[in-house]
């Protein structure tokens, strides 16, 4: 190597002790790394999160409606596509939903599938009106006349109301974590058993 060219290879190698040394930069280089993981993150937790408080709601409103439901007679059921108790028993889970400040996402107004022959199953399916998560309609189904079996030291066979209520839930992390092969479920689905009571 010729003189001058051996300055100028210790002249680069002091720039790069100096840039080395050098932090300015840094922070905003480690946050360009981390603030998209942040993200993600952060709106996990508030999807999960609310999606937890939805699930809740919704298990109280369907434990109000077998409340209501199981509290009422059986009589006037069979023969009759829309009997009182069960209109009442759809009364209080949509009035319970609205409490909570959750759309009704139509249940209040769908009118009732009849039940087939020998079951006491009726189911209202809501329409899509403006409110409800995800463009997406809320089901119940109300059977009056479900039975199970006990667990435990004595087993017992118990007739009672069984409620069962799918709402429409809307995911934000699906729009952050694309091509991951993330699939959220679209819909809450909870099942509530009440002993009748008459």
């Amino acid at each position: 190597m010729t003189p001058p060219a051996i300055f100028q290879a210790a002249a680069r190698l002091r720039a790069l002790r100096r840039l080395s040394r050098e932090t300015r930069g840094s922070q905003l280089l480690e946050l360009a790394l981390v603030l998209p993981i942040l993200l993600v993150v952060v709106i996990g937790v508030t999807d999960f999160g609310t999606a937890f408080l939805v699930r809740q709601r919704v298990n109280s409103a369907a434990m109000e409606g077998a409340r209501v439901a199981a509290s009422q007679t059986m009589g006037g059921l069979y023969g009759n596509a829309a009997p009182q108790s069960i209109l009442d028993a759809r009364t209080a889970v949509t009035s319970a939903l609205v409490a909570a400040g959750m759309s009704a996402c139509g249940l209040d107004t769908a009118s009732v599938t009849e039940p087939s022959v020998n079951t006491l199953a009726y189911q209202f399916t809501g329409s899509v009106v403006a409110g409800c998560p995800n463009g997406g309609s809320a089901v119940l189904l109300i059977t009056r006349g479900s039975t199970w079996t006990t667990t435990g030291a004595i087993v017992v066979q118990v007739e009672g109301t069984k409620v069962q209520l799918t709402y429409p839930v809307t995911w934000k992390l699906n729009q952050f974590v694309s091509g991951g092969g993330l699939t959220l479920p679209a819909t809450v689905t909870v099942n509530v058993q009440q002993s009748n009571l008459s």
